[in-house]
């Protein structure tokens, strides 16, 4: 039922999955336990990385590659590919340029095999949680931008002849909103990239990335939970205040991950996140 003062709005959501660690359990073909699992969810989306959490290298091992974009689309998810990390320096001009030539590569081959139609459907992401000195390196925005305004052009200009003049789905930042200033990320990666190369704009969320006594944390297991909610009330505020944003931009507002504990220790996560 519906409040009479209100208006009835319809749900846009569309939900996702994250599929970045231990990827080949999700796509052995020996067995399809994970897969199953995933389907049941009925993602929309799935996001898997390359370049970084051991996932297959499409220049070097193309058939892996294959294999684990096919088996995002047979449980019936569009792939969110994340090209996650450069593993040269990047600060360096000519790395820079040859990474981007590497992501534009997996684009093109990607294109021959599964046709342009579908992919200029599938989302691009540059970097994963650039901001995060733990994760993504601590990079500037400055150096992110540009290395994202390099990776996206050579990236685009594979699919822009199949788009019909719409912007591609390419996006980023993927930023860790626990670190000061994430914010302003944010606004600056849709103000000051080229409009062009922005499809959406994507940001993670989580309700507490240490453990009980954990720099500085409540060593109360009681008390520690409590505070995990407590802040699930910001979960919605910040959905909301970067969909304003994203929409000022004409993007799509993507939240590329969100949990309740993002420890980098899977026994810590799992306890909080109700995983196995």
């Amino acid at each position: 039922m519906t409040h009479p003062g209100l208006h009835p709005r319809k749900n846009k959501l569309v939900y996702g999955l994250n599929q970045a660690d231990e990827w080949w359990p999700f796509a052995d073909p020996t067995t399809s336990v994970v897969r199953d699992r995933v389907r049941q969810v009925h993602p929309k989306i799935l996001r898997i990385f390359l370049y970084d959490k051991h996932g297959p290298n499409p220049l070097t091992n193309w058939p892996d590659y294959r294999l684990y974009v096919q088996t995002v689309l047979d449980v019936g998810a569009t792939p969110m590919i994340t090209f996650a990390k450069m593993d040269r320096p990047y600060f360096d001009d000519r790395a820079l340029r040859s990474w981007a030539e590497q992501c534009a590569d997996v684009v093109w081959q990607s294109m021959r095999h599964w046709g342009p139609e579908a992919v200029t459907k599938w989302y691009w992401a540059v970097w994963n949680e650039p901001n995060s000195t733990l994760i993504g390196g601590g990079l500037s925005f400055e150096q992110y931008a540009r290395i994202y305004t390099a990776v996206a052009r050579r990236c685009t200009r594979w699919l822009a002849p199949y788009l019909g003049g719409k912007r591609p789905l390419f996006g980023g930042p993927g930023i860790e909103a626990f670190q000061p200033l994430w914010l302003d990320w944010a606004y600056r990666f849709c103000t000051e990239i080229d409009q062009d190369l922005l499809g959406f704009l994507d940001w993670h969320t989580y309700g507490e990335w240490r453990e009980e006594g954990e720099y500085g944390s409540t060593s109360n297991e009681t008390h520690f939970r409590e505070l995990m909610l407590w802040v699930t009330h910001d979960y919605e505020a910040r959905a909301r205040m970067m969909g304003r944003l994203a929409r000022a931009h004409k993007m799509l507002n993507i939240c590329g991950e969100h949990n309740a504990n993002s420890h980098q220790s899977a026994e810590v996560r799992r306890r909080f996140n109700n995983t196995r």
